[in-house]
């Protein structure tokens, strides 16, 4: 049986990681700039505004799963558990945030 393995995890940061933090963090200040833009549901009924702004909300959910396709990949090619670890706390800590409903400003 073949196994295959990431090799030992370690905690030292090296460059690699360092960029995908710098990326991730980007990200999710694109996050926040399209969550601006977002307007406040207000009187309207839910439904017509998720039919104007369903694809900004799916663009700002999609920014916020890419911090952990980042780490991933960083975890992979370095085998750097904290790093991936961080951006996945945030992007996860950003998707509770950003629920529809709160997105709706419901």
């Amino acid at each position: 049986m073949a196994r295959r393995s990431l090799g030992p995890t370690t905690v030292a940061a090296g460059p690699l990681d360092f960029t995908a933090i710098l990326v991730g963090l980007s990200t999710l200040m694109m996050v926040v700039l399209f969550r601006s833009r977002l307007p406040t549901r207000g009187a309207a009924p839910a439904e017509e505004w998720w039919r104007i702004n369903v694809g900004r909300a799916v663009l700002v959910w999609a920014l916020l799963e890419f911090p952990v396709v980042i780490g991933a990949i960083a975890l992979f090619a370095t085998g750097h558990v904290p790093v991936f670890a961080i951006l996945a706390g945030l992007a996860f800590a950003g998707l509770a945030a950003m629920s529809p409903g709160r997105l709706a400003g419901a």
